[in-house]
This record gives C-alpha cells, structure tokens and sequence, in this order.
C-alpha cells in the first residue's frame, strides 16, 4: 500500500509518495500568502493526481503552524497564512476522498526525518532549531516529540530576548533586514550575503557574525532548560555550513554551560529537502501502529 507524505509552507508544497521506499517526489506552489484556502486547493490537486494513478492507504501531513494532533486541526498560523487557523485537514481529507490522515507540525516533522533519515539518526534527546523566515523549535527525547499541553512546546520563536523575539533577531529575515539597512541596499537576500562576506565585505561579515551570535545566546538558553545531547540545525541558511560552523562554535562555546558545549554534539541537518515528508510518514506508521520497516 502507498501512503503520500505532504509537507506544507507558506511558499511550497513538498511531497512524496511511498511503499516502504520512495516511489516519487515533486512540489508545488502553495500560494500559502494568498491565504488557507490556496493551500488546501493545491493539496487536493495533488491527492487527486495520485488517488487516480495508486492505491492510496493514507495521507501524512508536515504543516507550518501549531497543530492538534490528535483532531487533525491548525490551531494557530502566522500572518505568512492568512486565514489557515481552524482547518482540519483529518476531516477533510476522510470527507472528501475516504482517506485515514496524520498531522503534525512541520518542525517537528524535519525532525522526526532527521531522526528516521539523517543527522540525527536513532539519537537521543534531540534539540533542532529551523532557521528561515522565523525560527521553529522541536525536542526529541526517547524517540517520541515532545509536544507539550497545548502543542505549543518548542515553539521557541517567541522566545523574548533583549531587542525583541528570538526569531525577529536571529532568523534569515533578521540577516536580510539588518544587512540592508546597514548598506541600503533593498534588493539583498540570503545568497547575496553570504557572496558579499566570503569575498571580505565588511557589511556582510558583521552582519552574520552579529545574527549568529544572537541565535547562539538563544540556542544556549535552551540548553539551559533541555540539556539535549544533539544540537541540530536545519533551515536553508545551514546549508552555508562551510562559512557558519565556525562561527556558532565559537558562539555556542561562549554562551552555552561548559560541560554542556563539551558533551553536546552540534549536527546539521542532512536530509534533504523531504525530511519533513520522511517525519510526516514515521509520524503516520507511529501514530496506526505499523512497523516503522513496512508499510
């Protein structure tokens, strides 16, 4: 049996199919922007595709927001997706093409894929942060997500740190924001940032050395309380691992407890772009009790 794995954002849509290896993959728009109901129209296009090419056992959710797990439900979405707050993608997806359907959020899916697939393979306690528009949070202990009583545990975010949220200072977009304001120029992104400091543009260089050095203050604060034995760091700014492990090593042994930035290993994350799809469907096989080896 074949079971579609689907991880939701704002900007894509990516997926996969599976019977017990991956059979094919893709993605799509999700045109999240335009609001919840483009997301879910695309979602439907592609279970359509596949619903009348394969036989499908069920359909494995990655979804940007707080989830509730156990009803299917997004109980809290960022203004990135407007109106999505409230949709229940198990109802619709039994409703409307007679499916069995798992959820969970998308953080804690690249998790779980990570775990399953990647740098954190079969690893205990497990602490990853997702490093993009925001920053998202999740913690691995014995194998299991650890959600918290309202699936809102590692939402970290929100963290209140000096000079705003942890993700308003330490993000991607606080690299964009703050480099363009220091040289005007509006057009930067990521990319171009990184080109600029590994050709020795001053701007550049201070401006990422500053952003880590914010993301690694709240990374240590979290190690305060978790005392995880694995850091993973994922996020398309992590694949410029060359020019920042340096830098967040050199951060994290300045903020984090001795002991602690002794013993803990600091990984990134190597799964790819469908470790949330691989985290969707070992949440799926988790959740119906099927041999995470079969499907």
């Amino acid at each position: 049996m074949n079971i579609l794995a689907l991880d939701i954002g704002g900007t894509y849509i990516k997926y996969g199919l599976f019977n017990n290896n991956l059979i094919e993959s893709g993605e799509t728009k999700s045109e999240g922007s335009r609001g919840g109901h483009y997301i879910v129209k695309n979602v439907d296009s592609i279970i359509e595709k596949y619903k009348d090419n394969y036989e499908l056992q069920g359909v494995a959710i990655s979804s940007a927001g707080v989830v509730d797990i156990e009803s299917g439900t997004i109980i809290h979405a960022g203004n990135t997706i407007p109106n999505y707050k409230g949709f229940n993608w198990k109802k619709h997806i039994m409703e409307k093409y007679g499916l069995d359907c798992e959820i969970d959020n998308d953080v804690n899916c690249a998790a779980l894929g990570e775990y399953s697939f990647g740098a954190a393979k079969d690893k205990d306690a497990v602490l990853m942060l997702a490093v993009g528009t925001g920053i998202g949070g999740a913690f691995i202990k014995d194998g299991i997500i650890y959600r918290g009583s309202n699936y809102t545990a590692m939402e970290v975010g929100y963290m209140k740190m000096e000079g705003g949220c942890f993700q308003d200072i330490s993000s991607t977009s606080a690299l964009v924001s703050l480099y363009r304001e220091k040289t005007g120029n509006l057009e930067a992104d990521g990319r171009y940032i990184f080109r600029c400091a590994k050709a020795g543009e001053r701007e550049a260089i201070e401006t990422i050395d500053r952003i880590m050095n914010n993301l690694c203050m709240g990374i240590a604060n979290i190690t305060f309380i978790l005392d995880p034995k694995v850091v993973l760091l994922g996020g398309g700014i992590m694949e410029q691992r060359e020019y920042l492990e340096p830098i967040i090593r050199k951060y994290l042994k300045e903020h984090m407890l001795p002991l602690t930035y002794e013993k803990v290993e600091i990984e990134f994350a190597k799964a790819g772009n469908l470790a949330a799809s691989y985290g969707a469907l070992h949440h799926y096989k988790t959740r119906k009790g099927i041999n995470h080896g079969v499907l």
